[in-house]
């Protein structure tokens, strides 16, 4: 044809599988790239674990020590420390290390600082029913533990693992920061949080295409709910968003209900409905994102 215009080009058939085939796909693409990234912080452990023992071999060698009499036959590495309980700083460290391995994965790491990480600690927290040793209060950006935060941060950068930097002046927030031992670290975090992966999934796959502000919102809608559970209410929609809004922090007032509202509606589109086995959230601070 000579040209085609938009009544054309309307009516010409294109075939494409139905919405949720589609979203099967992706899922598969996104599990396949996860299990990719796993493997790749696995196997740069083995690399960094065999040249350590390369040139500590070398050393020997050339110091005289390595004899055909103090040679043993090589087994498979073992860790010689057990897995971390789930309230140590190092399995909140390897929370965030986890979640932000797979921000890093879809290109969105930039999204991730301070505020994703603590929203993300709270809600596998509640998800998972586990303790991680977190007290937290109802704070401007949401339910925060800023406190035990920070000794997970200050446990990570003292093991050369990551750290949170500053932004440069005139910029808000924190960037993570890969620390040298950061590759070694994330294959152990793999295995220590593959008890809770289904929840960690569904709290990344929903924090994940959210900014900061939308994932503010949406930990302190699900904190609110959970509260006014074990408060023993059957909350409607309406409470929920009185509880998060107008008995939260002030701060929240800047936020329109709609806002709230559409909250709530990201939670139940992935799963994530408060059924009050979650901690309470309580008094009313301010804290530095």
């Amino acid at each position: 044809m000579s040209g085609l215009n938009m009544g054309i080009i309307k009516e010409l058939p294109v075939r494409l599988p139905d919405t949720q085939v589609q979203k099967n796909i992706v899922e598969l693409i996104n599990e396949i790239t996860e299990e990719t990234r796993r493997l790749e912080a696995i196997y740069q452990k083995k690399l960094t674990a065999l040249a350590e023992l390369k040139q500590s071999l070398l050393q020997k060698a050339f110091s005289g020590e390595l004899t055909a009499g103090n040679v043993v036959p090589i087994t498979s590495a073992k860790e010689s420390s057990a897995p971390p309980t789930t309230d140590s700083p190092a399995f909140a460290a390897h929370i965030m290390a986890v979640a932000y391995h797979w921000h890093e994965s879809r290109g969105k790491n930039k999204t991730f600082g301070h505020v994703k990480a603590q929203k993300t600690l709270h809600l596998v927290e509640a998800l998972s029913r586990i303790d991680l040793g977190r007290a937290p209060v109802k704070d401007a950006a949401g339910p925060n533990d800023f406190a035990h935060m920070r000794t997970a941060e200050k446990w990570a950068r003292e093991n050369d693992y990551y750290e949170f930097v500053q932004r440069p002046e005139g910029k808000r927030g924190y960037d993570f920061v890969k620390g040298k031992r950061y590759s070694e670290w994330l294959a152990r975090a793999l295995d220590a949080v593959e008890p809770y992966k289904s929840a960690l999934d569904r709290v990344v796959s929903l924090l994940m295409p959210l900014d900061t502000q939308k994932a503010e919102l949406v930990a302190t809608v699900y904190a609110a709910w959970n509260n006014l559970l074990l408060d023993g209410h059957k909350p409607t929609e309406a409470d929920i968003v009185h509880e998060a809004r107008d008995n939260w922090h002030p701060d929240k007032q800047r936020y329109t209900r709609q806002q709230f509202h559409e909250a709530i509606a990201r939670l139940r589109s992935h799963g994530m409905v408060p059924t009050g086995a979650g901690k309470r959230v309580t008094g009313q601070e301010s804290f530095e994102l």
